[in-house]
């Protein structure tokens, strides 16, 4: 069988130029990005820490698991521990925990986070 070629999408490949090299730069807001089921998404982290970086986003990028071995923990500026997503104190901890930390977007990481996270979005959001 024959391999397959696989073009890659034209965004992931278009880059802004530095903050510095913009012409008329506005202020960026403060985006506190957390990864919820870190688990061992490191690089996920390092990619999002760069990206707020290279678009000169002030903000950080936090880590949430049910674990406290993860190893994003080392990747991430906070972190903090949350109930397997299956649990029924998942939400509520999470809310408090992106209230108290600021938190403007949410990466979810495993399916199964997804039709919570979904249902609890006014809540979220709110």
């Amino acid at each position: 069988m024959a391999g397959v070629a696989l073009r890659r999408p034209e965004f992931a490949l278009t880059r802004l130029p530095p903050v510095s090299d913009r012409q008329h730069a506005s202020p960026r807001p403060n985006v506190n990005v957390l990864i919820s089921s870190a688990g061992r998404r490191v690089v996920l982290a390092r990619l999002f820490r760069n990206a707020l970086a290279e678009t000169g986003t002030s903000g950080a990028v936090l880590a949430a698991d049910a674990s406290p071995l993860s190893a994003t923990y080392t990747e991430a500026a906070g972190r903090f521990i949350v109930p397997r997503c299956t649990a029924p104190d998942f939400v509520p901890t999470l809310l408090a925990e992106c209230r108290k930390r600021n938190i403007d977007l949410i990466i979810p990481t495993i399916d199964t986070e997804l039709p919570i996270l979904a249902a609890a979005r006014c809540r979220l959001s709110g």
